[in-house]
């Protein structure tokens, strides 16, 4: 499509000089609760660090595959998700905490596939 632009434009003596568009990067955050089931958190990438609360006491987290995956195809075309498996900074938490899990070979490959059409990238 940029190509057809640029020769459109340059018939008229405009230039079109467009870069490629960098990508946003998101940060999925996986844990399970006592109980078993998967809670997600997506958040844009930011530079501080992220505490544990801002990640377990965040409003935004959905539970299930299914609400992670519709939360996933409403980001742009080619948004890249990095799976977080490691807070940086401490937090004081009790016993029974939850703590961020590496998603299972067969879910990851299920999301992927689910976004491929978009060109959202998902990595580990």
């Amino acid at each position: 499509m940029l190509d057809d632009l640029r020769k459109t434009a340059r018939r008229r003596r405009v230039t079109i000089d467009a870069g490629q568009p960098t990508r946003t990067v998101y940060e999925l955050y996986c844990w399970r609760l006592a109980h078993g089931a998967w809670e997600f958190l997506l958040l844009p990438r930011v530079p501080r660090e992220k505490t544990a609360d801002d990640i377990f006491k965040n409003p935004n987290a959905v539970a299930g595959i299914d609400a992670l995956e519709r939360n996933i195809q409403l980001l742009e075309m080619g948004a890249e998700i990095v799976v977080v498996t490691t807070l940086k900074s401490p937090s004081v938490r009790g016993p029974g905490s939850e703590q961020l899990l590496a998603l299972p070979k067969p879910m990851l490959d299920e999301l992927r596939e689910s976004v491929s059409s978009r060109r959202i990238q998902i990595r580990h």
